[in-house]
């Protein structure tokens, strides 16, 4: 089953927008007000990396999940296409990083980088390309995907299979991050950490047809994702259950949104699915662009804090945007004609 479901981009774009706003916040030193926006909402962003686990199973397994239950797919096909997609863009960050700051330590970071692997590592610290971590995870993600079918196969399985997984990540961040065990306790990049996340959205695929029948009454989902969004923030329980609670919210009004027919929607148009096209590469190039402008000093003298912090944040977001349609739709097809070139 291929299922289209277009307000997903617009989830997917304002969780990237949202990820870079905190990180520009986080690494500026700026006298900003004390208020709900600069304290909470502003730094959450950087939680939404939750929120594409959820949807990148959703998304998998509307590409998927019924290919590998009727064993059509071919795994070769399969994990090319998965390194096609992650690997070229990301190679390019890892080999500007590199040349940049060099030393033995990098190579090697940059070496487990480049394989994708990285995320099997049992404390895989790399600072080459810091925001790398998601990429590790996702591709332990794909890699185990067989056996992730076979974990939701239906309801019934899928639902014990998320009680298995809460536990998990219960014990593999408490027992199993002792100091004897760990260098660090185990977190979001761990596989059994985020599995959570990952079966929320096996499960929401499961009852994708019920879903989409909200689209007709897509008021009743929104207004429940705004009470989930008000309940959350007001009682600061953000703990992770609470934010896949949160999340799970979120993802069904999109669901919903995308049955509605209608031609633009605040999840649903033009701009949103721009933005969704590239959002893993303004994920992963934001820092370096936010670092480059940052050495330039060129905004430092700009307005208060405020206005600063916002001068900050437009021109990353921008510069990230240009810096991955650049490379995704002009310099990878460049390259890939020349090599067709070539072997002729």
């Amino acid at each position: 089953m291929n299922e289209r479901l277009e307000s997903l981009d617009g989830i997917r774009a304002l969780a990237a927008i949202g990820i870079v706003a905190s990180h520009v916040l986080g690494n500026l030193h700026l006298d900003l007000p004390r208020n709900f926006l600069f304290d909470v909402l502003i730094p959450f962003g950087a939680n939404y990396v939750f929120l594409f686990m959820i949807i990148s199973a959703l998304s998998m397994c509307c590409g998927y999940y019924q290919k590998f239950k009727d064993r059509q797919v071919d795994l070769n096909t399969f994990y090319k296409r998965r390194y096609s997609r992650i690997w070229p863009f990301f190679a390019l960050l890892v080999l500007i990083d590199l040349v940049v700051s060099f030393s033995a330590s990098s190579a090697i970071e940059a070496f487990a980088d480049l394989t994708l692997l990285f995320g099997f590592l049992p404390n895989p610290d790399i600072q080459v390309i810091g925001m790398g971590w998601f990429l590790g995870l996702i591709f332990v993600f794909y890699t185990i995907f067989p056996f992730f079918v076979f974990m939701i196969n239906d309801k019934k399985r899928a639902w014990f299979s998320f009680a298995v997984s809460i536990a998990m990540c219960v014990f593999a961040s408490s027992y199993f991050s002792r100091p004897e065990l760990v260098v660090r306790a185990v977190g979001k990049w761990n596989i059994l950490y985020s599995m959570p996340m990952f079966v929320c959205g096996g499960i929401l695929f499961l009852y994708l047809k019920d879903l989409k029948k909200l689209s007709s009454r897509w008021q009743i989902p929104l207004v429940l994702a705004v009470l989930a969004s008000i309940l959350f923030f007001c009682t600061g329980q953000q703990n992770s259950f609470a934010k896949l609670a949160l999340f799970a919210f979120w993802v069904v009004f999109a669901i919903a949104d995308s049955g509605r027919g209608a031609k633009w929607t605040l999840l649903n148009n033009k701009i949103m699915a721009y933005i969704s096209g590239i959002s893993m590469e303004i994920y992963l190039c934001h820092m370096m662009i936010f670092r480059a402008v940052e050495k330039t000093n060129i905004l430092n003298g700009v307005g208060s804090g405020v206005v600063r912090y916002i001068l900050y944040f437009v021109v990353t977001l921008i510069g990230a945007a240009v810096f991955s349609h650049v490379v995704k739709m002009d310099l990878f097809p460049l390259l890939a004609k020349v090599k067709e070139r070539i072997i002729k």
